[in-house]
């Protein structure tokens, strides 16, 4: 995820300041403003 997030913050996803569980999964928000997930597969 560390490694991912700042791709997807290049492509305009923005980052809220909550974060329910950042160590599972890290939520962000495209351009329009919809929250998306990304997080590693075990």
């Amino acid at each position: 995820m560390d490694a991912a997030q700042p791709g997807m913050s290049a492509l305009g996803a923005a980052e809220p300041w909550f974060q329910p569980d950042p160590d599972r999964w890290r939520v962000l928000l495209d351009p329009a403003g919809r929250p998306f997930c990304i997080t590693v597969l075990a």
